[in-house]
């Protein structure tokens, strides 16, 4: 996903001047976002179902909490102290399921999609303005 626009980077410090130099630099950008916002998209519902996983544990009484994806792996933070594994998950839920989001919203916000859905708003309601107009004075 990344070789294009790492391989233009290269190619624009070797020939044009500077990493970002490049003339193809912007579209390969551009479709690297794309790609990378696809691959998220289509991986995004299972990962964070399984870094999740982690903390949905079952209480077996006496026995102790064991995770329920997994019945043979006691629960990470089930017992007197929470083990290693359930700050692993607590890292990994930052990373992904909330780090994933923070991502999107950067992505979004580099392609001005909030202004350009503003522009669209304010272009669809003068157009309604002006066939109500028309409508009303013909």
């Amino acid at each position: 996903l990344c070789i294009p626009y790492l391989l233009t980077r290269l190619l624009g410090v070797l020939y044009h001047g500077g990493s970002k130099a490049h003339p193809s630099y912007e579209e390969v950008k551009r479709h690297g976002l794309r790609a990378v916002l696809l691959w998220f998209f289509l991986i995004y519902p299972t990962v964070s179902e399984y870094t999740l996983s982690a903390f949905l544990c079952r209480d077996l009484g006496s026995g102790g909490h064991v995770l329920v994806m997994d019945p043979g792996i006691d629960c990470p933070w089930g017992g007197s102290s929470p083990s290693g594994a359930f700050y692993l998950s607590l890292f990994l839920v930052l990373v992904y399921p909330i780090g994933i989001q923070v991502f999107f919203y950067f992505t979004i916000s580099s392609f001005f999609v909030p202004a350009m859905a503003q522009s669209k708003y304010a272009t669809a309601l003068f157009s309604e303005l002006i066939k109500l107009y028309r409508r009303e004075t013909s």
